[in-house]
């Protein structure tokens, strides 16, 4: 009866509580498959290190999400950055304060374009990168645009651009 209490419960090298062995992590290197700490004891160690390392946390979570993305390391958006002069690719406006631009891509072939203003990046994403939603979109702007002939004329030029 003592082996099998023994076998179902540990004690927690941090809090020292004995605890049923569902109480702890799995760990497939250790005799017991289970963590030395409680997950309590775990998740208070974890927000504790993040407390203390919170800009290098960011970072990492950063060139981890680039590199897992878009397959970008930190020094080729920061090239991106410089190429198009901290400004949207889309409307050419520097990102408000405190904001970054956000990589955009193609969905479908995940080709990595630039790098776009939380706005534009939010309104492609809403028309799901479709010309056909956006070209909708304008034709419904158009009659109440201030200079409806410059509108035109710029969205001619974007399909001259544009075509193969």
């Amino acid at each position: 009866m003592a082996a099998t209490a023994l076998k179902s419960e540990k004690a927690c090298c941090k809090c020292k509580e004995t605890k049923p062995l569902e109480a702890f992590s799995y760990n497939q290197r250790s005799k017991d498959s289970r963590q030395l700490r409680c997950k309590v004891c775990s998740v208070e160690a974890s927000m504790a290190w993040q407390r203390r390392n919170r800009e290098r946390k960011a970072g990492t979570m950063r060139d981890w999400r680039l590199r897992r993305l878009y397959d970008l390391s930190q020094a080729d958006f920061d090239a991106m950055v410089v190429k198009q002069e901290g400004l949207c690719a889309c409307c050419g406006r520097r990102p408000m304060e405190g904001k970054a631009l956000h990589v955009d891509h193609d969905h479908e072939s995940d080709v990595v374009r630039g790098l776009l203003c939380s706005t534009c990046n939010t309104g492609l994403g809403k028309f799901g990168d479709n010309f056909y939603g956006i070209t909708k979109a304008l034709s419904y702007l158009l009659p109440t645009a201030k200079a409806p002939v410059e509108v035109l004329a710029a969205v001619e030029v974007i399909c001259r651009w544009r075509s193969p």
